[in-house]
């Protein structure tokens, strides 16, 4: 438990971080990847690694470092999810040549997608791509996507909470799988 009162006290340690190098990231089961430039919010980070691994998602791409699954806050808003995922830190360059050997298909999520959610093309060997919270997907990592779907909005929002729309995909996908599309 960690706190971070006033007054805190505790102990202190240092630990290796377990991630995985991006050669080996192709070798794992499971439902999808999910790659990461950045999320400014650790609830968000946090409820994304949760359910990502509720899902059985392989795991998640990092492509910026200011992006930390072990910041404190991130850690407790997974409820213990980090544990049981792959993570990756990965440059663009890195990311691109892993996806051409392994055949991964980039799928970016952004309320402006020309696509709805269900309309995503099936194919195994899936990256579900997703933006910060504010600014969206950057124009680097559009570029990396083979399509962009929407969730639909009827109400005044523009756009929902990044860790929402990543569940909605993540259950898309696991629907998906369930009915062998």
């Amino acid at each position: 438990m960690v706190n971070s009162g006033e007054r805190a006290s505790g102990i202190g340690a240092i630990v290796r971080q377990p991630w995985l190098s991006l050669d080996r990231a192709g070798s794992r089961d499971g439902l999808c990847w999910i790659v990461v430039e950045q999320i400014r919010s650790p609830g968000n980070l946090g409820t994304i690694l949760r359910t990502a691994e509720a899902v059985g998602a392989s795991g998640i791409i990092f492509l910026d470092r200011s992006c930390d699954p072990f910041d404190p806050a991130v850690v407790r808003a997974s409820m213990g999810g980090i544990v049981g995922l792959a993570l990756v830190r990965a440059s663009f360059p890195q990311l691109e040549s892993w996806a051409v050997k392994r055949r991964i298909q980039f799928d970016g999520l952004s309320p402006d997608g020309q696509r709805l959610w269900t309309e995503l093309p099936s194919t195994k060997g899936v990256a579900l791509v997703v933006g910060e919270e504010r600014s969206g997907l950057s124009e680097r990592l559009r570029s990396l996507c083979h399509s962009i779907v929407r969730l639909p909005l009827t109400g005044s929002a523009d756009s929902l909470n990044v860790a929402v729309a990543t569940g909605v995909m993540l259950y898309e996908l696991v629907r998906r799988s369930e009915m062998g599309a």
